[in-house]
């Protein structure tokens, strides 16, 4: 006990000495036998109780302060840690739970909660990002979450109404990914609590209350856990939540008038109980104003009344300006910065929205705890890709892309890549190689990237690729296409993705085509590329609107997110195939962040941060060796040493000197060789899970989040290559996004055979299996019309409608090909073929019945109107304008009508509200109908969306889009 009075400065000797006499004294037979006699009253403890106790706070005292720790055994010391505190663990809870009555009403068990939050302290640490399910050994830190889960449930058995245990029920939950039981303890954590404080109210107190603060900020937690990993239901329960809060912000802040007339001051006012202060802290009125904007910005995306959308967008933009007020000390929270701009951006302010980016990224923040390795870095990933598409949305495409390459210069080019930029200086380059030839991280961060990280990190890359397209055209975007999938199975190649068939090819398995103008290489590892003519040229467009249209049918006019972004293709073979060799140094000039094949260096350089290595550096110009062997796509632990402690100190490469720096002082600021660079970083912002704990999804829901972006990402590929006319390719690249979307919907099927699950999309998965099969379906319908075959393109449109009933691009493409039947650009039905008749049947045929087959065949390839020429005596009864005119303009007013109805929906969503082509269609359809003064409105409100519309839509930075 004396040792742990001094902790954290205790002796080391003599916390060793108290850790061996414990072990001496747990190892004892008679402490080894049965029951402990029990005692009346918790005041007079047994010496065993009080002895366990002691153990127990000494092993956590351990953990929580980095204390020397001597292992009983040889072998790795956090596992030893680990099952000795789970050990001591389990006796003190026996010996707790034994000693320890059920309460009255009016009394707390505070032993149980202050031993409860002990073992959360513990278990925040061990299943942080610090440590690994190998440092715990069987199990992992799954099975310690759950033993904390079984450690609270039966502490809940020794408590009456415990405010503590349901919130950290609703805390471990969660970093458990268990949402649904996770909501039912904040339901019954709010009834409880909120009840207490109605009844106190009306002077029928009892027991302690919870204090004001802890409750907005639980809330708060609960609002961003909804909206981060849920869909439409949750963000409805989140605006319930943001009611509540809004009640209890109002019981403690005032507004006041400023110094100018338009700013107004918060003031917090202190409430205290006869039993506990309910005063709150800034902080605390921060986290609850950011819950409440964060939970009405979900909820103005998702709200089925279209008239309310703007009015909450704005309650929400207001709730999020006063969590970054001066006077709530909160004023560079990254994720108030990110969700305000977001929103100031879908509200069309673009300069109030790029401030509050820069705010952001120009920061200065303190050191804090390491919790990640470049934790910043990580949350300043969404920030760089918004200011990217608010720039782009001011047309500044440049300054746009080098954001892009801002976001990517932070990371070694071991996980992505990512930085490798021509115009950047040389010094600057020489200093990033200088870090990666540094000591390594302890692990690689690519373990250290959350699901949302990763998927941030890919919309990311996406985007800039857009630039691509948009500056080049989608010849020069196909020549992309493999570093995405590239970066794609090295940011998720530990979820073994790889079908039963294909793990003996994991570099083939996610290979693009290879060339825009030679072969695609599919998910299966075949080349079937066919030998085709020269392409075409590029395309060198000079604004966005420039490349919308489809050449093959000018009104199939695509989403923006149908513009995809580009993707490099390194050739390994080294065959160039029909392209054009102007064109090809054309493309490789390009001054980017991309991989380029030919900037691969010596074979004797090492690789860096800025992405100059080779195929070790990751996902960048997959080059393969003379051998000709595939390498493997998880190219990370060859750049980044996974042996190394994590320190705050990461050494530098020795600084440069004319002579050896033993006969001359080192510089200035280097008093050490080599020196040290600070790589300590503050708490991340972004959200995890309500705690310090990383959550940890199940193996199936991270592999259904990992193939949705997988089918996007093919997808993407579909749409480059169908609009660089390279049909063939663009067909196969669909049907590996068809295989991806069947796993998906096996992966549901196996956790609810029901077609709700095939319908909704869950907890933490972007989208459900028939989101994704309609995005299929509808780029296989724009592949058709490209091809001139419009109706088979409607057939698979309706198809992905029937899956998605208010899916934006088979809306808008259906839409379309409607109103060409009424414009009378395409007839209703498809013309059937001619039959040709070889000379055999000829002969056989007589000629009367010759006579009667060409009949027929022109009946048909009229869409069955009677002939001029026809004898049909009945015929003769009806006007000749009524049997031809008159039905054929019922089919054009029903085309019309129903392309209004799909339009006039779609645009009252909030995934289409400010879709500008969904718009512009509808305006099709109100010139259709002569309705000139809708017909302005709509074209005025086009012309709006379009002057500030971005390369990419908003909603493309990532799934849970408005929680960093």
């Amino acid at each position: 006990m004396e040792a742990l009075k001094t902790i954290p400065v205790a002796d080391e000797a003599l916390v060793k000495t108290a850790l061996r006499l414990l072990r001496v004294w747990s190892a004892h037979p008679h402490v080894k036998q049965g029951a402990l006699p029990h005692i009346d009253g918790f005041d007079v403890c047994t010496p065993k109780y009080l002895t366990w106790k002691s153990y127990y706070d000494l092993l956590s005292a351990t953990l929580q302060h980095d204390l020397a720790y001597v292992p009983p055994a040889s072998g790795p010391e956090r596992q030893q840690l680990a099952a000795e505190i789970r050990r001591v663990e389990s006796m003190y809870e026996s010996s707790l739970l034994r000693e320890t009555k059920f309460p009255t009403a009016y009394a707390e068990n505070t032993q149980i909660e202050d031993w409860v939050e002990q073992v959360i302290t513990n278990w925040e640490i061990l299943c942080g990002p610090q440590w690994t399910d190998e440092d715990l050994g069987e199990g992992g830190q799954n099975a310690v979450g759950r033993n904390v889960l079984d450690i609270l449930y039966r502490a809940a058995t020794k408590t009456y109404h415990s405010h503590l245990i349901l919130r950290r029920l609703f805390h471990v939950h969660s970093s458990l990914a268990d949402f649904d039981l996770a909501l039912k303890a904040l339901d019954s954590y709010i009834e409880i609590v909120v009840g207490a404080k109605e009844r106190a109210e009306k002077s029928a107190q009892y027991g302690e209350l919870e204090n004001d603060g802890t409750l907005l900020r639980t809330l708060s937690e609960g609002v961003t856990m909804l909206c981060c990993f849920g869909s439409a239901k949750e963000a409805e329960k989140a605006r319930e939540l943001t009611a509540l809060m809004k009640k209890f912000i109002n019981k403690h802040v005032q507004e006041v008038e400023g110094d100018d007339e338009e700013q107004v001051k918060l003031l917090i006012s202190s409430d205290t109980s006869s039993t506990r202060s309910q005063a709150v802290s800034p902080t605390d009125i921060a986290a609850a104003y950011r819950g409440v904007g964060i939970g009405l910005a979900a909820w103005a995306n998702w709200t089925p009344v279209n008239e309310e959308r703007d009015n909450i967008r704005s309650e929400a933009i207001d709730n999020l300006e006063k969590s970054t007020a001066p006077e709530l000390e909160d004023e560079t929270n990254y994720s108030s910065l990110y969700t305000l701009a977001l929103l100031l951006a879908e509200d069309r302010d673009l300069d109030s929205a790029i401030d509050c980016v820069k705010t952001a990224l120009t920061a200065k923040t303190n050191p804090g705890t390491v919790q990640g390795y470049f934790t910043r870095e990580r949350d300043l990933v969404p920030l760089w890709h918004l200011l990217a598409l608010l720039l782009s949305a001011k047309h500044d495409f440049d300054i746009a892309e080098r954001s892009c390459e801002a976001a990517f210069e932070q990371f070694p080019a071991a996980v992505t890549s990512l930085a490798h930029h021509e115009r950047r200086p040389q010094k600057q380059q020489q200093a990033i190689q200088d870090q990666a030839n540094g000591a390594g991280l302890q692990r690689t961060l690519i373990e250290e990237l959350r699901g949302r990280e990763k998927e941030r990190i890919i919309e990311t890359r996406m985007t800039q690729l857009a630039f691509v397209e948009l500056l080049e055209g989608p010849e020069a975007a196909v020549n992309h296409s493999e570093q995405l999938l590239g970066l794609f199975a090295t940011l998720f190649g530990n979820l073994a993705l790889e079908a039963d068939d294909k793990k003996n090819s994991q570099t083939d398995n996610l290979r693009p085509p290879s060339s825009s103008a030679h072969t695609v290489k599919s998910v299966r590892g075949s080349i079937f590329g066919r030998h085709k003519g020269p392409r075409a040229p590029d395309r060198r467009v000079q604004s966005g609107s420039d490349f919308k249209t489809d050449e093959n049918n000018p009104s199939l006019v695509p989403n923006e997110s149908d513009q995809a972004p580009t993707i490099q293709v390194t050739h390994e073979d080294k065959h160039v195939g029909h392209e054009n060799p102007q064109d090809s140094r054309k493309l490789r000039k390009r001054s980017s962040t991309l991989k380029k094949g030919d900037n691969a260096p010596e074979p004797n350089h090492e690789s860096h941060i800025n992405g100059h290595g080779s195929v070790t550096n990751g996902v960048g110009s997959v080059e393969q060796p003379s051998g000709g062997e595939d390498q493997s796509p998880d190219m990370v632990a060859a750049a980044m040493s996974a042996n190394k402690e994590q320190s705050g100190k990461q050494p530098l490469r020795p600084v440069a000197h004319n002579m050896s720096h033993t006969r001359q002082p080192p510089p200035i600021g280097h008093a050490k060789q080599p020196p040290e660079q600070d790589v300590r970083l503050p708490t991340s912002y972004g959200f995890d899970s309500p705690t310090k704990a990383v959550t940890k999804f199940p193996l199936a829901q991270a592999q259904k989040h990992a193939l949705c972006i997988l089918v996007k990402i093919w997808l993407l590929v579909a749409g480059l290559y169908r609009r660089a006319a390279l049909f063939e390719d663009a067909f196969e690249a669909c049907e590996e996004a068809a295989k991806h979307v069947s796993r998906v919907e096996a992966l549901c099927a196996t956790q609810d055979s029901s077609a709700r699950s095939f319908r909704e999309r869950g907890w933490g998965v972007p989208k459900s299996a028939d989101e994704l099969w309609a995005d299929l379906l509808a780029e296989q319908a724009f592949l058709s019309n490209a091809q001139s075959h419009p109706h088979k393109a409607m057939d698979k449109f309706e198809q992905a409608l029937m899956r998605d009933p208010d899916h934006p691009k088979a809306t808008i493409g259906l839409a379309n090909l409607l109103l060409d039947i009424w414009d009378q650009k395409m007839p209703l039905l498809p013309p059937e073929p001619e039959i040709e008749l070889d000379m055999s049947m000829l002969t056989l045929a007589s000629p009367e019945k010759q006579s009667s087959t060409a009949r027929k065949a022109d009946d048909k390839a009229t869409n069955g109107q009677s002939s001029a020429e026809t004898t049909d005596s009945q015929h003769n009864q009806v006007p000749h304008a009524i049997q031809d005119v008159e039905p054929k303009l019922l089919n054009r007013i029903a085309a019309r009508d129903r392309a209004y109805g799909l339009l006039s929906a779609l645009t009252k969503r909030g995934s289409s509200w400010d879709n500008s082509e969904a718009w512009y269609t509808l305006s099709r359809a109100y010139e259709a109908e002569g309705n000139t003064k809708k017909l302005k409105e709509v074209l005025w409100w086009c012309v709006e969306l379009e002057d500030r519309r971005p390369i990419r839509h908003w909603s493309n930075l990532g799934s849970g889009v408005y929680v960093l």
